[in-house]
């Protein structure tokens, strides 16, 4: 929405008032080029090219380097070594990348880029100690990763070094305690002792109580992990027994003892706990020790006292069932009778599910049908709401993750009525695709067929998914017997003109040849005219998307025209143009895309396929493209993209030039010149349309002035009417 004339004049009093921040400009300018590099580097991590991916993650980080504050410095390395990369992954991006390599060559290289972040993890500011010590033990784990113990060392080195200048004490002692956990990782003990002195000095300054406490609780831990329970559990005996933080502190000092093997100790840990829950799974985690060590009779002994312990708390059924869950590893059967007992119908789902997957694992087919009656007799006791169909989602997705197919398929028929979008197509479809990965296409097909007719999409993508399966096992028939055994005409010529595909892919001619003939004898006779058509524009495409034949385009086109339903063939056309993309020939994809009736929607997939065309360095592709379209504010979007592509390349002849055209288009862009939006309802939030011509304009003209040619910059900024407006932004531009 744009904003009305009142609007724009009243917030016109401060849009070009005041001083420019030069340090907020450059900010703003070398964090969109981050950004950008950043998209690249995850864009072409995905699409399996780690080298570029690394190449631009390089630049990326040489890029934070110049940021003028060490405030967004901090902010911007946090984002790629300390902050999660999203709520649901823990792995920062250097993680993921550092998952993903697979050559010694590419292990090098990500050392290079490691080494790269350790120099601006080392030009931070004393004021962002903290934040500085927490990079270099995030780095240190990374080399740790790659084998590299030295540089990792080294690391852990320049953390103390940064821990030392933190003022805060509880913020120092947890930094201290991270170090000393980083060197035990390395199992490297000389300095680890010291360190948690030091941390344990700290705590004598710490003020306030809940921060203390947790202090006190990570530094118990570190202790038992470096093998000193006796001081680990005198630094918990500092925490009040009334705080959670004691019993659970003194339960992962038994999960130390554990993992070092001493059972004894471990158990005399337990024993100390005082808040039951905690206690009783405590016993548990022993007595699975126990158990996997042949002390079956003592290991029974301790999970008896777990789950009477258990049964005795404010919340048996949730606290019965987390001893359960430990239980049934060593004695599934007696969990089993246990988990009957349990109350609550969530809680006792939850036990005999993990207790049927484990008998899944063991092959028990007949305890898995079983447990697995048990689980759905047990649903009935629960309303079908929301909370209903979110039990049933958790099973399919449970089932799922452990390989579980057979399974998941038993728990998908409570998802019929579901109205969320976990729905019984989507689980259907969800365990085609990841059981034919798998190799188990029994189980595939059966879901793929179960999926609820008039579910198209997800009927197709299940279909597709198995016939690439096929294909990659070099079966054909199999995929065409599949095809055949669905009903929905759409569904059969769809998944027949992907496997058409697939096999022209493959330079199967005969095969493909006799599969398409047979295609179009079955699309011959559909009766509906439109759909007769989208199919055959389908199937033009197949061929059209391995080489250009003149008299195929030409029957393309005579084929589009007759579809009289527009919506009907612009449909058919979003499918030839995204066919196209994948098929990497973008200048075709442009002239399908051309064709579209709705200038908003013709307009969106020709962005789409600039972005996928400069995503893939086609430059020169989309420069011709660019110059077929009709839209100025398009044009020069697209032309400072590919022109940061080359500055970011450091080819910048060519980057000039592209200005250069961008600038031309920008002086075409229709009144107004300057213009605002208002995001959200009359008084929200205003901002400027960063599509406008002076917007362009300055994007232009910040660009040269970054590239070293504030002369032309400003002659850029010339050409903007508004006075007020070319003098701010020539204030922006001196910032260079």
């Amino acid at each position: 929405m744009l904003a009305s004339p009142a609007q724009a004049q009243s917030s016109e009093q401060w849009r070009f008032e005041g001083e420019v921040s030069c340090e907020l400009v450059q900010f703003q300018v070398i964090d969109e080029n981050i950004r950008d590099l950043l998209g690249q580097a995850q864009y072409a991590q995905t699409s399996g090219d780690l080298t570029q991916a690394i190449d631009r993650l390089n630049s990326a980080i040489a890029a934070i380097q110049t940021l003028p504050r060490a405030e967004d410095k901090t902010i911007a390395i946090g984002s790629l070594l300390v902050i999660s990369h999203t709520n649901n992954d823990p792995l920062t991006l250097l993680e993921i990348f550092q998952v993903a390599l697979s050559t010694q060559e590419e292990s090098l290289r990500f050392q290079q880029t490691l080494a790269q972040a350790g120099t601006v993890i080392a030009s931070l500011d004393v004021g962002y100690s903290s934040r500085k010590a927490e990079a270099w033990v995030r780095l240190a784990s990374l080399y740790r990763s790659l084998e590299q113990i030295d540089l990792a060392t080294t690391a852990l080195i320049q953390a103390q070094s940064a821990a030392t200048t933190i003022a805060d004490p509880a913020i120092q002692a947890n930094a201290l305690i991270d170090i000393a956990e980083g060197y035990l990782a390395l199992e490297q003990t000389a300095s680890v002792g010291s360190l948690l002195q030091q941390a344990q000095m700290l705590t004598a300054e710490i003020e306030q109580d809940t921060h203390k406490q947790t202090v006190l609780a990570a530094l118990a831990v570190a202790y038992a992990h470096l093998g000193e329970s006796d001081q680990a559990i005198s630094l918990t005996q500092s925490i009040s027994p009334d705080n959670y933080r004691h019993s659970f502190t003194l339960q992962q000092i038994v999960g130390a003892d554990l993992d070092r093997g001493n059972l004894d100790t471990a158990l005399e840990t337990a024993s100390l706990i005082p808040k039951t829950p905690y206690r009783a799974i405590a016993l548990s985690q022993v007595g699975l020790a126990q158990w996997q060590g042949g002390q079956r009779e003592s290991a029974i002994a301790l999970f008896e006292q777990a789950v009477a312990l258990a049964q005795t708390t404010e919340n048996p059924d949730y606290d019965l069932a987390q001893v359960l869950e430990i239980y049934g590893q060593a004695q599934p059967g007696e969990t089993a009778a246990i988990a009957q007992t349990l109350q609550n119908p969530d809680q006792k789902i939850k036990v005999l599910s993990q207790l049927a997957l484990q008998y899944h694992h063991q092959g028990d087919a007949a305890a898995v049908t079983s447990l697995t009656a048990m689980v759905l007799e047990t649903l009935q006791e629960i309303p079908q709401d929301w909370q209903w169909f979110l039990v049933q989602e958790q099973l399919v997705k449970n089932s799922l993750a452990a390989g579980a197919y057979d399974q998941a398929i038993t728990y998908v028929d409570g998802l019929a009525n579901s109205t969320s979008y976990y729905d019984l197509a989507v689980a259907l479809n969800d365990i085609a695709q990841q059981a034919v990965k798998t190799g188990n296409f029994d189980t595939a097909i059966q879901a793929a067929v179960a999926i609820p007719a008039g579910r198209w999409d997800e009927q197709t993508e299940a279909l597709t998914a198995i016939i690439s399966g096929y294909l990659e096992q070099g079966q054909t028939a199999p995929a065409l017997q599949l095809i055949e055994s669905f009903s929905e005409e759409s569904v059969v010529i769809g998944a027949s003109v992907y496997l058409v595909q697939q096999l022209y892919a493959t330079d199967r001619v005969d095969e493909t040849n006799g599969l398409l003939a047979a295609v179009q004898n079955r699309v011959a006779l559909l009766s509906e005219p439109d759909m007769k058509m989208q199919a055959q524009v389908d199937l033009l495409t197949v061929p059209l998307s391995t080489e250009m034949k003149a008299s195929l385009w030409t029957e393309l086109e005579t084929t589009l025209q007759q579809i009289a339903d527009t919506w009907s063939r612009d449909a058919a056309l979003v499918r030839a143009t995204d066919r196209m993309v994948k098929a990497e020939h973008y200048s075709l994809a442009a002239e399908l895309a051309w064709l579209m009736s709705v200038d908003f929607e013709q307009q969106q997939k020709i962005s789409e396929i600039l972005e996928a065309a400069i995503a893939a360095e086609e430059y020169d592709t989309a420069q011709v493209l660019l110059q077929q379209s009709t839209l100025p504010a398009q044009q020069t979007h697209w032309l400072l993209n590919l022109s940061d592509r080359y500055r970011q390349q450091n080819q910048l002849p060519q980057a000039t030039a592209l200005l250069e055209q961008a600038e031309a288009f920008a002086l075409t862009i229709p009144d107004p010149e300057s213009r605002q939006i208002i995001l959200g309802r009359e008084g929200h939030t205003i901002v400027e349309d960063d599509r406008d011509r002076a917007s362009q304009l300055e994007a232009i003209a910040l660009r040269y002035a970054q590239m070293g040619q504030p002369t032309i910059a400003t002659a850029t900024l010339d050409h903007i009417e508004d006075t007020d407006l070319r003098e701010y932004l020539k204030q922006k531009v001196g910032c260079w």
